[in-house]
């Protein structure tokens, strides 16, 4: 459920379990979220999801100093 709620920027699913911080940048908009729940944070750090229309971009810091990047392109 977490990772549809990211890939799909749901933000009222994705406020259940992490802190929201968002941003507007030049090319569209920044979301970070800290997890709140014990658990995510045994894995993650941060999440970042960068955007315009749509998600473009979901980066995991990870516990560990671990990064996971997952860029979408051709997007229809």
């Amino acid at each position: 459920q977490i990772f549809t709620a990211l890939l799909s920027a749901d933000l009222k699913a994705l406020a259940n379990s992490f802190e929201l911080m968002a941003e507007a940048t030049k090319t569209g908009w920044q979301i970070e979220l800290q997890p709140k729940d014990e658990l995510l944070k045994k894995v993650l750090v941060k999440v970042l999801l960068l955007g315009d229309d749509e998600v473009r971009q979901v980066i995991l810091h990870e516990v560990g100093n671990n990064r996971t990047e997952i860029e979408f392109s051709q997007l229809s």
